[in-house]
């Protein structure tokens, strides 16, 4: 099961449930903000072990209606982009696809400062471009995970995702 804790930006637009209380094992956890390039919707999704985060660039509200399968088909894309192997993974895989439970924010200072950073990363990558969205889809597919996380000893998302997915599998 996963959690993803939503901003209250995010939690205006979706239905949520209030703050998640409980500490339950086998459960991953996510935050979750809505912002904007280019006066259209976005959402930044990071999860709170590894920083791994996955972007969703121009959402529409009325798709907000299907956020497991966005989040879904966006994870499994991110994941293949960033290389991070899967085909010895499958029980990995099969976790990942299941229902996502939305809590409103534990208000957990370093991932939401982690989340921070990386939409001003991405806000300074869009100023340079033409063409914004399109420069957004490229930052979140090609770069957001690479970047060295200082709260994390400067280790880039992907690597850490891809320790966490091995450590899954020989569990």
């Amino acid at each position: 099961m996963k959690h993803i804790l939503c901003t209250n930006k995010l939690a205006g637009l979706i239905s949520v449930k209030p703050v998640l209380n409980l500490v339950t094992e086998n459960t991953e956890r996510w935050n979750a903000h809505l912002f904007s390039i280019a006066g259209r919707k976005c959402i930044l999704f990071t999860e709170k072990e590894t920083c791994y985060s996955v972007l969703l660039v121009d959402v529409l509200k009325k798709d907000l209606k299907d956020i497991n399968s966005l989040f879904y088909n966006a994870f499994i894309c991110q994941l293949n982009t960033d290389k991070i192997e899967l085909t010895p993974n499958l029980s990995y895989v099969d976790k990942i696809n299941c229902e996502l439970t939305l809590y409103r924010t534990d208000n957990d200072r370093k991932t939401i400062g982690v989340m921070n950073s990386l939409i001003l990363d991405l806000k300074s990558y869009c100023d340079t471009k033409f063409d914004k969205i399109a420069a957004a889809r490229y930052f979140g597919q090609n770069i957001i995970n690479g970047i060295p996380i200082g709260s994390r000893k400067f280790a880039n998302a992907k690597k850490m995702m891809q320790a966490k997915i091995n450590r899954i599998v020989e569990e």
